[in-house]
């Protein structure tokens, strides 16, 4: 009866430790962009429009493992592009778990979590 004891105590305490862990991460660069793409206010050009972009980044086990990437850089310039800027200034980035995320991610039993990923800006002519 000790040893099942033990072993359900061990049991618990790695299903607690690993849900409270995760690999989440985001990747903006720009480096390889058509455009340019800032985060702050470079005061140059003039904003003609603003956006919101949101996407969903796929996760397994927990976080550990992404299944997509969510190529922020390529919606930001793709974005810029449709309404004829130059590019994108004051770019905020919010990477987060919905309602919906979550109650998934509880019914799955953390074995699929997606998150919502917004990416807010200007854009410049």
């Amino acid at each position: 009866m000790k040893k099942f004891f033990n072993l359900m105590l061990i049991t618990l305490s790695l299903l607690i430790v690993t849900s409270l862990s995760g690999c989440y991460k985001i990747v903006l660069d720009a480096t390889d962009s058509d455009i340019p793409i800032s985060l702050n206010d470079d005061k140059s050009g003039k904003i003609i429009d603003n956006f919101e972009i949101e996407i969903k980044s796929h996760h397994i086990i927990y976080g550990l493992v992404t299944l997509n990437d969510p190529e922020i850089q390529r919606a930001i310039t793709k974005k810029v592009k449709n309404v004829g800027g130059k590019k994108a200034i004051n770019v905020v980035i919010t990477h987060e778990h919905s309602f919906i995320d979550g109650l998934i991610n509880i019914i799955t039993a953390g074995l699929y979590n997606p998150t919502s990923i917004t990416i807010e800006g200007d854009i410049v002519y």
